[in-house]
């Protein structure tokens, strides 16, 4: 879906974060091993051999299973479906998450039951892959994350009734193996003092064991506000609190005013560690603030740095009637370190040129901050300290990248639904800019759709309906290529290989040269 390039519109003054953590893989339909491409088309395992301009389809193994249903003349009845969701590869190691679903009908009672299982296969023969184990977690799939050989999906559960104390499974977990289910232990059952409705079921599972190690239920979180870092978990814990102003309890202008409170938001974030033993609970921090939706922590050397946006108003108690008036809200943002006991050792709360903090970048090695007029690099060389290095120009991404050069490459969604991409210098200079239309905005949903190669020039990312490449020259970010394929476009992946670019999404594999982009061959699974 290429379009013309447009003006860059005035971007949202919302707080945002982008982390690129290593070690730590998401969920995806689409893995690449050497020359093997492993995707989940429709209810099946698919494994291509592709090597260069020769492929070769290896094996397609049944991993789901339509929907189906049963009865008798009774008037009982029975469905079910199992639907792939995702995998996981690790070595010779396979891993396939699927949403099962069923229900049954007895005696005039109808029961639902949703939860995510999870298949472990052994792949070290493409052309037969051997289910070696199923296990499995109650709710709906949210997501998944692998850290060295250790697995965590994280899934919603329902709270269906909890004053029911005689039908646990309404507010109980459980966690299912191939032959039957339990429920959850009451040592696996955590609840957040200030959580809402949701409950977060975190399972944790070895890949090289192929089994599942344990699993633990969180209430008052849903599990969209979970933040995975390589081998850890975080949880947001979310509380308004109150303090009496100093300013003057009265006021010859308002008489009647006795008081004025300020509102202020705080984030408890509790940690879970996950490895390839299990999840267990580890250290818990506390900063103000609200935290961005995602990629607002991200590990830095021996402990972690957060991003959190201090909103809060002051509000006017009256004696009378009419009660409380608010007055100016306060807004801000800081940046925190914490140690590896979630204690802030150091906070940042504006830059040197004044700015409030709009955006923090994550990388490994450095911690990028950005206001309205420009951006910085955080030093955090002295314990206990963030200074801010003035750097270049203003940054605002939801995805950053490396780029040639030592500089960036930042993707953001524009407030119309748009995309832009904006390229940047190792000194922060912007070099190139450009929006894209709204066909592109689900982009951004997950890192594993991009490709950007700095050594061959090249940026590659999903549209609506094709993957598209494009080049910088001269100060412009330009149009090369749009690859059409018959399924979503969503579910595209780029990769090199044996020194070809390849774009293969559940159905098929295009293969090009990357110094020129002509096709080399292309293939259907």
């Amino acid at each position: 879906a290429e379009g013309d390039g447009a003006d860059v519109q005035a971007h949202s003054s919302a707080l945002r974060a982008a982390a690129s953590p290593e070690d730590l893989t998401e969920s995806d339909i689409l893995r690449v091993d050497g020359e093997y491409i492993y995707t989940l088309t429709d209810k099946n395992l698919t494994i291509f051999h592709l090597s260069g301009e020769a492929g070769e389809l290896i094996s397609t193994t049944p991993v789901g299973t339509a929907w189906s249903s049963s009865g008798d003349g009774s008037g009982s009845f029975a469905g079910s479906e199992r639907t792939p969701l995702a995998l996981f590869l690790r070595g010779s190691r396979l891993a396939v998450l699927l949403d099962v679903y069923g229900y049954e009908s007895f005696g005039g009672e109808m029961r639902y039951s949703e939860y995510v299982g999870v298949d472990f296969y052994d792949v070290s023969d493409p052309h037969t892959p051997v289910l070696l184990a199923s296990a499995g977690q109650s709710g709906v799939y949210s997501d998944a994350w692998m850290s060295g050989g250790a697995l965590c999906v994280a899934t919603d559960f329902s709270v269906l009734d909890a004053s029911d104390a005689a039908d646990t499974d309404k507010f109980i977990p459980r966690v299912h193996t191939a032959a039957d289910s339990r429920l959850l232990e009451t040592e696996s059952l955590y609840a957040l003092p200030n959580g809402g409705e949701g409950c977060t079921v975190l399972g944790g599972y070895s890949l090289d064991e192929a089994a599942q190690k344990n699993a633990v239920a969180v209430y008052g979180i849903e599990a969209k506000n979970v933040y995975a870092v390589p081998g850890g978990l975080f949880l947001t814990d979310t509380r308004s609190v109150s303090a009496e102003s100093p300013l003057s309890r009265r006021s010859t202008e308002y008489p009647r005013l006795v008081a004025s409170l300020r509102m202020l938001e705080t984030s408890r974030f509790p940690c879970f560690d996950f490895d390839a033993s299990g999840i267990r609970p580890a250290a818990s921090g506390v900063v103000s603030g609200l935290l961005p939706e995602r990629s607002a922590i991200a590990p830095f050397g021996s402990g972690y740095v957060c991003l959190s946006e201090v909103s809060g108003s002051y509000t006017n108690m009256y004696v009378g009637k009419g009660g409380p008036a608010p007055a100016a809200e306060q807004t801000g943002s800081a940046l925190y370190t914490l140690d590896a006991a979630l204690t802030v050792t150091a906070k940042l709360s504006a830059l040197p040129n004044g700015d409030s903090i709009l955006w923090a970048g994550f990388t490994p090695e450095t911690v990028l901050l950005s206001g309205e007029n420009g951006s910085c690099t955080a030093d955090l060389s002295v314990p206990g300290t963030i200074t801010a290095v003035p750097g270049g120009d203003a940054i605002l991404a939801d995805a950053l990248l490396p780029w040639k050069n030592g500089g960036y490459a930042a993707f953001r969604y524009e407030s119309a639904g748009q995309m832009a991409l904006a390229l940047y210098d190792s000194s922060l200079k912007k070099t190139a800019e450009r929006t894209f239309g709204s066909d592109y905005s689900s982009t951004l949903e997950s890192l594993q759709s991009y490709i950007v190669l700095p050594e061959k020039n090249l940026l590659g990312f999903a549209a609506d309906d094709s993957y598209c490449l494009y080049a910088e020259n001269n100060g412009e970010i330009e149009y090369c290529l749009s690859v059409f394929l018959t399924d979503w476009a969503w579910n595209a992946r780029a990769f090199e290989q044996n020194g070809y670019l390849c774009i293969a999404d559940r159905r098929e594999a295009f293969v090009y040269l990357p110094d020129t982009l002509e096709s080399a061959a292309s293939f259907l699974f």
